[in-house]
């Protein structure tokens, strides 16, 4: 088993911040977590890509830097979810 964790507006899709599922790759893991709530697949997922800024990784690490939904898994990893995040500015202060 695997442990997902969904942050920020993810939350209101699932009825707990932390789920366990089990897959061979992170697609497989999504794709089972999705499975049973279609509002947070269409949150995460366009046209079966990430929507364009949601951040997944593995252990801290961006599945971006690895093979993306294909990146393999062990029992036991853990799996962060990250909305896409607006704000800040741009403007340099001195």
């Amino acid at each position: 088993m695997n442990v997902i964790k969904l942050f920020g507006s993810f939350r209101q899709y699932s009825p707990a911040p932390v789920i366990e599922a089990s897959g061979e790759t992170v697609g497989a893991v999504l794709d089972s977590l999705c499975s049973e709530n279609p509002e947070l697949r269409t949150a995460i997922f366009e046209d079966r890509q990430l929507r364009p800024h949601v951040r997944v990784m593995v252990d801290g690490r961006d599945i971006e830097l690895s093979a993306g939904l294909d990146t393999p898994l062990a029992a036991g990893q853990s799996i962060a979810i990250f909305p896409p995040i607006a704000g800040g500015s741009h403007r340099r202060w001195r």
